[in-house]
């Protein structure tokens, strides 16, 4: 499972078995949303950035690599 974490400007992967973190990615500024592509492949975050400093940006992450 992935998790974004706005304060930190991250996507988190969750074992969830474990329910420990097992990954992190630094994204664009405060990511609010994420999607998992139907393959798998890839992960999607929609940065919304701040109040001051709204986002336009999207992180797209190979889920393979973490990059």
């Amino acid at each position: 499972m992935y998790a974004s974490v706005s304060a930190q400007d991250e996507v988190v992967k969750v074992d969830m078995a474990s329910r420990e973190v097992v990954g992190r990615v630094t994204v664009g500024d405060g990511p609010i949303q994420t999607y998992v592509s139907p393959d798998d492949r890839y992960l999607l975050a929609a940065n919304q950035g701040t109040e001051a400093a709204p986002g336009t940006s999207l992180s797209v992450i190979d889920t393979r690599t973490s990059r």
